[in-house]
């Protein structure tokens, strides 16, 4: 077997085990159109097949947050993902209700938080959503605090930290108001799901921007309707 067709196989692995076997949803993960990842996906020897080079090989790890080199070795794709580093979020500034966060002790039980749809985010009653996970949190957090998983690219900052790629958690405390600088979850009004953003303070305006600087509308302003709902304070990135 050449090194495009062990690619192939290890592509159809992430769309099987990690996409829900859906070749539409593994192009929203690693930013691509329906059709180009359905010819990346073909077998050898059918007319219009993209073949995966190194560069492509490189955009598909880090969007679904593997190790470089990961497609072209062995190990499965899911015992890669079960590597985990948490980075705290040290710039967010929010006013939480809640007591002042401290490090967790280094021993005894962690603090248990569910990660939950981006739907349910916006619901009063939080505690009622359906738990895909329960994770445990690096430090004291509010009660009602929950995960996130990070979908697409508008928060991927190629210039460093903070960024957040495709699959990243985060984690959300609930807030009400936040400082400039702040990392944000946004209710819009009519919008099914809140909005991810950086906030930013200018006068007497507010605005939401994505820490991608290549993504449209990178910077849009906050409508005196919208409402701050959480301040992200840490992220899960999983290998």
């Amino acid at each position: 077997m050449d090194k495009y067709e062990h690619r192939r196989l290890r592509l159809i692995e992430i769309r099987d085990d990690l996409c829900n076997g859906k070749a539409s949803e593994l192009a929203r993960k690693i930013g691509k159109t329906d059709s180009y990842v359905a010819r990346m996906l073909w077998p050898d020897g059918k007319d219009g097949r993209k073949r995966m080079g190194g560069e492509m090989v490189s955009q598909v790890e880090d969007a679904i947050g593997i190790p470089r080199g990961s497609l072209d070795g062995t190990d499965p794709i899911l015992r890669l993902l079960q590597n985990v580093k948490t980075v705290q979020i040290t710039n967010t500034k929010g006013n939480i209700n809640a007591p002042n966060v401290e490090p967790a002790p280094q021993f005894g039980a962690a603090q248990r938080v569910p990660l939950i749809s981006w739907a349910s985010a916006l619901e009063t009653e939080r505690l009622n959503a359906v738990v895909e996970e329960w994770i445990n949190a690096p430090f004291q957090v509010a009660n009602e605090s929950y995960y996130l998983r990070v979908r697409g690219l508008s928060m991927h900052n190629p210039a460093g930290e903070p960024s957040f790629r495709d699959g990243d958690l985060i984690l959300v405390e609930p807030a009400q108001t936040a400082d400039g600088g702040a990392l944000v979850l946004v209710e819009i009004p009519g919008e099914p799901e809140p909005l991810f953003r950086q906030l930013y303070a200018e006068g007497r305006e507010r605005y939401l921007r994505a820490l991608n600087p290549d993504w449209p509308e990178g910077i849009t302003r906050l409508s005196s309707d919208a409402r701050v709902i959480g301040v992200i304070r840490s992220k899960v990135v999983r290998y």
